[in-house]
């Protein structure tokens, strides 16, 4: 020990600023060794306890990607019954096969891919943490995990979308649910065509109040994707099935008046809602330099009245020249052509508060992270970092990893693993940090940093 603190010490060019880093390097080296000496004693208990028709045909070593560092392993690898192939260790700790990463670093790579570029999550983890990954590899993780969750959801969709059968959920009665969608353009590259809208729903049961005139959704969820509106909104109907029994529930629908939203209102069966953000900043943007006829237009769409506003509208595009009398009658137009959400959205259900959610969702799912300067994407890129994207906002990364495992053919007993663990992680490591430091009198003694050292170990 002694002798590596030197040689660390002496290649930072000691000072007080990299004591911390020099420790820190420390203690990941004797965490590895432990992690590694614990997977050992697993390995033998592995073989101690398997059932004997799993034979031994040979011992190989790997290199595990950990939290703590890279670690060298050394296990057995076994012939089963049935006549397969298995590393029965790798199964064990949760490392797929020709993917020894474990399942803590492929979280952190996902949870720092869906937040910023590949090449700068990678800087970032090598720089706070033992884990040294390349861009690309975090590409890979990402495209890996993403199109294998992808996959299984479309298959899902083509299911219900051509037999109607919906799988069982938990079956939450709520009465209503509000559910609002928008789109936004992102940039393509090597697609054939430069932009694809990417669509995003959120519902949720309401609001509540967390301050003076401030609310928040109640049970949030969202789903975005790249694809049709029969598919999208199929898409969304089993996710909503998962947890809300939807046979007895009034669904709201909120949008911009996108013709695919609107759609969505027939899909399910439900009102159509304009808006009100929407809505207010088209009419903001057209008539702000006018603020009395601004104000009579929106007393006449608060109180539903569709006629009074677009004749108001009318009138304006009489009296205006050049391109805002053109504004003005394409605002009478979007006026007329959601006539039903403007009249429905007047009287909200329920003393709901009305719709209007979507788009700071727009922003924080989909635009922080995919329409930085300079980003463009595939289609299939862009599906998987959609899909990234809402499992992060869901806090639900995890699944991802964990929902489709093959099962194993033997794994030891969680208690016979906690045992194991228990007795290394229990040992006495006193004389380990109770060690002298002969760099303390040794030919360094007379240098800076061997000064530090002794003040903090007082000597020793």
């Amino acid at each position: 020990m002694e002798n590596s603190l030197i040689k660390i010490a002496e290649d930072f060019n000691f000072n007080p600023e990299n004591l911390e880093h020099i420790i820190y390097q420390k203690v990941m080296e004797r965490a590895r060794k432990i992690y590694q000496e614990i997977l050992s004693l697993l390995d033998d208990e592995i073989k101690d306890r398997r059932d004997k028709d799993f034979s031994i045909v040979r011992f190989d070593k790997t290199w595990y990607t950990t939290m703590l560092g890279a670690v060298r392993v050394r296990r057995r690898y076994y012939r089963a019954p049935d006549g397969s192939y298995h590393y029965l260790l790798d199964e064990l700790v949760g490392m797929e096969k020709y993917q020894h990463t474990s399942r803590s670093v492929q979280s952190l790579t996902l949870e720092m891919a869906a937040q910023m570029p590949f090449r700068r999550a990678g800087e970032i983890m090598e720089r706070t943490t033992p884990v040294s990954l390349s861009h690309q590899t975090i590409s890979r993780t990402v495209e890996r995990v993403m199109d294998k969750w992808l996959d299984n959801r479309d298959q899902t969709i083509t299911h219900f979308i051509s037999t109607g059968e919906i799988p069982f959920g938990e079956g939450i009665d709520v009465g209503r649910l509000l559910v609002e969608a928008d789109g936004v353009m992102i940039p393509l590259q090597g697609e054939g065509r430069k932009r694809a809208e990417a669509r995003l729903a959120i519902s949720y049961e309401g609001h509540e109040e967390v301050g003076h005139d401030r609310y928040r959704t109640v049970g949030k969820q969202v789903f975005a994707d790249i694809t049709g509106s029969f598919s999208f909104w199929s898409a969304m109907t089993l996710k909503l099935n998962q947890n809300y029994d939807l046979s007895g529930c009034d669904i709201v629908l909120g949008g911009d008046g996108a013709g695919w939203i609107k759609q969505g209102a027939d899909y399910f069966n439900s009102s159509y809602h304009l808006c009100r953000f929407h809505l207010n900043r088209n009419l903001t943007r057209t008539l702000g330099y006018d603020v009395q006829s601004l104000k009579a237009v929106k007393e006449a769409v608060g109180k539903g009245d569709v006629s009074e506003a677009a004749n108001l509208l009318d009138s304006m595009a009489a009296r205006a020249r050049g391109d805002k009398r053109r504004d003005i009658a394409s605002l009478a137009g979007y006026i007329r052509a959601n006539a039903s959400g403007i009249t429905s959205g007047a009287s909200f259900p329920g003393g709901l508060r009305g719709t209007g959610a979507i788009e700071g969702n727009i922003d924080k799912v989909i635009v922080r992270r995919m329409k930085n300067q300079g980003m463009s994407w595939s289609i299939k890129g862009a599906r998987r970092m959609l899909c990234l994207r809402t499992l992060w906002y869901e806090d639900r990364i995890g699944e991802s990893l964990t929902y489709d495992l093959p099962p194993k053919p033997y794994t030891l007993s969680k208690k016979r693993v906690r045992k194991v663990i228990d007795k290394k992680l229990n040992a006495n490591y006193s004389s380990y940090f109770t060690a002298s430091v002969p760099a303390l009198s040794g030919p360094h003694a007379s240098r800076p940093w061997v000064k530090v050292l002794k003040s903090i170990t007082g000597g020793l």
